[in-house]
């Protein structure tokens, strides 16, 4: 063969392989290479010859790392073609870094060395390019998709594939963008340490370390992830957005699992989804909802316009107050505007609230306008206060004008000091322990009472219902008596049977005021039967008498008694 000065590499033929090593190994078995050899005066060289090619870890100098000598080399117009491996095999030579191909005939090199551009075993893939790492110990770069995409990483990036001619359409890794990746897609940008960016359009991971599953337009900054979805931006540290549209994390460690329009721009914020949300407070949440807003310190929104606006609130609305916000007024407050009822026990509470441990299945008109509902077997509701001074604990029940003051207010009123009682009161005070009591009631002295209002008359039959009032007269007391002195049902006294026939005692469980009188009748007509009191402000003496023929004799009878006065 003709002695030859030029010689010509074609890159294109690194982009030929014959196959792969058996499974396990990584690199190609051999590696079709074409080359084009002309003489002194340029003119292309014919015939055959043998060829010595070598590779170096330099582009001159360097370490040998493989070689072989091929014998018989066709060249026709000056282009010869052979298969690098067939003869030697490559072994263990690193082609994971950068190599450099030296071609010697004759005795000869050719220089210079021409640059191994491509990892050789991966270039069966069509379109994948390798680009070496700046350094002989860096990773290289992988490339794949349209010829315009572009890595501009020291070491490490990938580009799966994707990409177009169009600027805006070209996927790349810039160059902070070292071990980032972008598996394809159109216009995704990767442009810090380990960023990644699954595909989609138009994406951006500035981030070190950050995450975009793919959808359209996404950012996401250091150590953050948006998963997917349209506009979203994870621009607070290690903060996440699911999907969605138009989402903002921006709190350290925010989350917004989607929905549309919503904001964390709490650290540790959550919005769970729904349109409009906003998470502001470190640790707030917003589980969905419209327009619901947890401005405070571990504060808790959801439903429609609900704004938690302190502290460790919690405010939960229904759709009732729509457009007015549903607001906190202060710290640490749990708030629910619910018009259908709050229903603990039950699905269909029947009143603002109702509890239920058994239903009792009462009609629905029962309940009328109750806002609170106990239902069960044996419902208890308790009112439990700590034993200090004089603690007062109560129901009231209170009259407001439209200016927000009390214009009445009824009271009950437990007391432990004193008389130890309950007080039923009354009055305009706002602390409705300060307002008179109208009725008082103790273990150990009954009942007293400043005052009784009748309401009604007797009624058409003129019978007194026992313990009522009437007018201007009080009934103080009253009892049902057998002949033997036993009570059979009783208000306000105690009864016993004193020495002699036909003579009892009444006592009353209090003093009664000056007035009051006694009015006895005896168990039955048929007998000629009179009966008689004798009363004063502590007791009555009763005294049942029998017509014997000639006069009124004493006889055990039974009796009614009842007490009356004014008060």
């Amino acid at each position: 063969m003709q002695q030859t000065r030029r010689f010509f590499s074609y890159a294109l033929a690194l982009a030929l392989l014959t196959g792969l090593l058996a499974a396990g190994s990584a690199q190609a078995q051999t590696i079709a290479y074409q080359g084009y050899l002309t003489n002194d005066e340029g003119t292309p060289a014919n015939g055959n010859g043998t060829i010595v090619f070598r590779l170096y870890d330099a582009a001159a100098g360097g370490t040998l790392v493989w070689q072989e000598q091929q014998t018989g080399v066709a060249v026709a117009d000056g282009i010869f073609s052979v298969q690098l491996g067939s003869v030697e095999p490559f072994g263990d030579v690193p082609f994971g870094r950068p190599l450099w191909l030296g071609v010697s005939i004759g005795g000869q090199d050719l220089n210079p060395r021409v640059p191994l551009t491509a990892v050789p075993y991966a270039m069966n893939v069509r379109g994948l390019r390798v680009l070496p790492g700046a350094g002989a110990n860096q990773s290289p770069s992988l490339i794949g998709g349209h010829a315009a995409n572009r890595v501009d990483a020291i070491e490490g990036a990938v580009i799966g594939g994707g990409g177009g001619s169009e600027s805006a359409l070209q996927n790349r890794v810039t160059e902070e963008g070292s071990y980032a990746t972008i598996g394809g897609g159109i216009g995704n940008v990767a442009s810090d340490f380990g960023a990644t960016i699954g595909g989609g359009d138009s994406n951006e991971a500035p981030g070190e370390h950050s995450t975009i599953g793919g959808g359209f337009t996404n950012t996401a900054s250091e150590a953050a992830t948006v998963g997917g979805g349209q506009g979203n931006t994870a621009d607070g540290f290690s903060a996440t957005i699911g999907g969605g549209t138009s989402n903002v994390a921006s709190g350290e460690y925010a989350t917004v699992a989607g929905g549309e329009f919503n904001e964390a721009t709490g650290d540790h914020s959550y919005v769970g989804g729904g349109r409009d949300n906003r998470a502001t407070g470190m640790l707030a949440t917003v589980p969905g909802g419209f327009q619901s807003w947890a401005t405070g310190f571990v504060s808790f929104a959801a439903g429609y316009n609900a704004r938690a606006a302190h502290d460790g609130a919690f405010v939960w609305t229904d759709t009732e107050g729509i457009p007015t916000p549903f607001s906190s007024t202060g710290p640490d407050q749990f708030l629910i505007r619910a018009a259908g009822g709050v229903g603990i026990g039950t699905n269909a509470p029947r009143g603002a609230l109702h509890l239920t441990e058994t239903s009792l299945g009462i009609s629905e008109a029962a309940f009328s306008d109750d806002a609170l509902i106990v239902e069960g077997d044996r419902p208890v509701i308790g009112v439990y206060a700590t034993f200090q001074s004089n603690t007062r604990p109560g129901l009231v029940l209170a009259g407001i004008e439209d200016s927000g003051d009390v214009f009445d207010k009824w009271s009950i009123v437990r007391e432990f000091f004193g008389l130890n009682g309950l007080h039923f009161t009354y009055g305009t005070n706002e602390d409705h322990t300060q307002n008179p009591p109208v009725l008082s009631l103790s273990a150990d002295q009954g009942a007293a009472a400043e005052r009784f209002v009748a309401t009604d008359d007797l009624g058409a039959n003129g019978t007194p219902l026992l313990g009522g009032h009437y007018r201007d007269n009080v009934v103080y007391a009253w009892a049902h008596v057998l002949p033997d002195g036993t009570v059979t049902a009783s208000y306000g006294c105690t009864v016993t049977k004193i020495t002699g026939t036909g003579r009892y005692r009444v006592t009353f469980k209090r003093q009664l005021p000056n007035g009051a009188s006694a009015v006895v009748t005896v168990q039955t007509l048929n007998d000629p039967v009179i009966a008689t009191a004798v009363t004063n402000a502590l007791q009555a003496d009763v005294a049942t008498k029998v017509f014997n023929g000639a006069a009124f004799v004493g006889a055990d009878y039974g009796f009614y008694i009842q007490v009356v006065g004014r008060p």
